[in-house]
């Protein structure tokens, strides 16, 4: 069987996952922003995200040990299209349903796990043997081709609504949930 065709589905999902990290790492201090009406909070926005993924990181790595890799991968992920959508739901909020958006935040660093364990996934999928280098390459290129991508969606959907840091949250959780596709 051929190396692609063993990982390909990673590479898949990496590229849908840099896209989704590109693209919330693109809007999350502005909605923290104007979700809190002050500038003093756009960096806990990726502060937020930080934390969500440092936790997220300790917990996927004890599924590793039980579970195996992909399965951290696809609950990242998961964690991930949740954090979207409740950024989504925040994003608007004129009431005090406004600090949701840094539990959505949080759970957004799921998304940056996932594109760290993917690579680890495609080496566990093709063995540490010469292989190794060209998985770990291979799914870094599809890293390359999503975050080339993920910002530049933020444009085009200031186009498309007036609200466009819902519509972006929104259309992350599809992105990510497009990365969980190829791990079925």
């Amino acid at each position: 069987m051929s190396l692609l065709r063993t990982i390909w589905p990673i590479i898949l999902t990496q590229i849908f996952t840099s896209a989704g990290v590109g693209l919330n790492l693109t809007v999350a201090a502005l909605a923290a922003t104007s979700v809190t009406g002050t500038d003093k909070f756009g960096g806990l926005a990726q502060t937020s995200t930080i934390l969500g993924a440092t936790v997220i990181t300790i917990a996927t790595t004890h599924l590793n040990h039980r579970f195996g890799r992909l399965t951290s991968l696809r609950l990242s992920l998961f964690l991930a299209v949740a954090g979207s959508l409740i950024c989504g739901l925040a994003v608007g909020q004129e009431n005090e349903l406004r600090w949701i958006l840094f539990v959505g935040l949080f759970l957004l660093g799921g998304g940056t796990v996932g594109a760290l364990l993917s690579r680890f996934v495609a080496t566990e999928k093709v063995g540490n043997g010469k292989h190794a280098s060209t998985a770990i390459s291979s799914v870094l290129f599809g890293s390359a081709i999503g975050s080339a991508i993920g910002p530049n969606i933020y444009g085009i959907m200031a186009g498309l609504s007036a609200e466009p840091m819902r519509l972006v949250f929104l259309f992350s959780a599809l992105i990510f949930a497009g990365g969980i596709l190829p791990l079925l």
